[in-house]
């Protein structure tokens, strides 16, 4: 079982993908996650309404536009120093956005990034 505050659908799919039996957000009222939590013991499988919803619904870009610049940047292998160079932002501020973009999509690494956006027709 999950429990989480992140209600964003790459985290869902690959929650699903693990075949867990829960994955419950954090904001709902307490007497409902305590009931959930009791059926997910029981042997049910629960997962949030939201994020069944979310799944459904179309593949939002969930980056902003400049951190779909600085993914852009990383397309073709560039270091950070040059992706820095190109969207005119600081080594340390392209890292930054960096680790945004790989927690919005639930990627460990620039490839898997660049592969999830590819895939949605972000990029």
């Amino acid at each position: 079982m999950i429990l989480t505050t992140f209600a964003q659908k790459a985290y869902f799919e690959r929650a699903v993908r693990a075949q867990v039996n829960g994955y419950l957000l954090k904001d709902m009222p307490s007497d409902t996650l305590m009931a959930d939590i009791r059926r997910i013991q029981g042997g049910e499988t629960i997962y949030s309404p939201e994020l069944v919803r979310n799944m459904f619904e179309g593949d939002e870009n969930p980056l902003t536009p400049r951190e779909m610049d600085v993914l852009k940047a990383a397309q073709n292998g560039s270091s950070t120093k040059d992706i820095a160079a190109h969207t005119f932002l600081s080594e340390g501020t392209v890292r930054n956005y960096l680790s945004a973009i790989f927690s919005k999509l639930a990627a460990r690494n620039r490839l898997e990034a660049i592969s999830i956006a590819r895939r949605n027709k972000w990029l």
